[in-house]
């Protein structure tokens, strides 16, 4: 092989080097790109996939909401009829003493063979009220005990002194919280307190029930210590 022969053969083999390399650079390039795309609609993906989820999630929290009105306006008429007697297994020894129903509320005081239970119920709000009498009252008494339902605490009891018209509740000498009291105008009323949170529940506190009569004066009090209302 002359030396022009051996000039060109080298040319030819750096030409078709530099056009492998250049080809080869390019694929990188070319993958790179299609890459760099993939990941750009790959995010734009999860971008949409979040936006409908999130769009799921509150189309699930308002069936929630609207089957949960639809089951309480359901109860509601319930309780304001005489299908009322259908939710107690026992409904021949199950007797309404009191029962009052409004747009956003029921109420329901009933005795059964195993006593009194009072139900308040209201709209959109937490914790319900279930809450089972333990405790009679003598006459001109007051009486309480207390209920846990998961992370809600119920007192409540009966009022046999009419003159009572309210109850309270202090803890460490500090008022807390005033009671609801339902006026069953039957022979006693009865009245509850819920701790929804708000009520502080600190270890060995002391705490007081209070009845009181419409100028506030203390009919009926009773003292006890412990933790968690001390009651639980």
């Amino acid at each position: 092989m002359d030396k022009k022969q051996m000039i060109s053969f080298g040319m030819i083999i750096v030409f078709i080097a530099v056009v492998i390399i250049f080809f080869r650079d390019s694929e990188t390039d070319i993958t790179m790109e299609v890459d760099i795309d993939d990941e750009r609609i790959d995010y734009i993906d999860v971008i949409n996939l979040r936006e409908e989820n999130e769009q799921l999630k509150k189309e699930i929290e308002n069936l929630d909401e609207e089957y949960e009105s639809s089951y309480f306006d359901l109860m509601r008429i319930i309780v304001d009829s005489d299908l009322v007697y259908e939710l107690f297994p026992g409904q021949e020894a199950t007797t309404i003493i009191y029962r009052e129903v409004s747009e956003d509320q029921y109420t329901l005081f009933y005795k059964d063979k195993h006593g009194y239970t009072l139900n308040v119920n209201t709209r959109n709000a937490e914790p319900q009220v279930y809450f089972h009498f333990i405790e009679q009252a003598e006459y001109n008494e007051m009486s309480w005990s207390g209920v846990a339902s998961g992370d809600s605490y119920t007192i409540g009891g009966f009022i046999t002194d009419e003159r009572i018209s309210k109850v309270q509740l202090l803890q460490n000498n500090n008022f807390t919280r005033e009671s609801t009291v339902v006026e069953l105008d039957y022979h006693f009323d009865v009245w509850y307190i819920v701790n929804d949170g708000e009520v502080p529940t600190e270890d060995f506190s002391t705490f007081m029930i209070q009845g009181l009569d419409e100028n506030n004066r203390v009919l009926w009090e009773e003292a006890f210590e412990g933790a968690i209302w001390g009651i639980w």
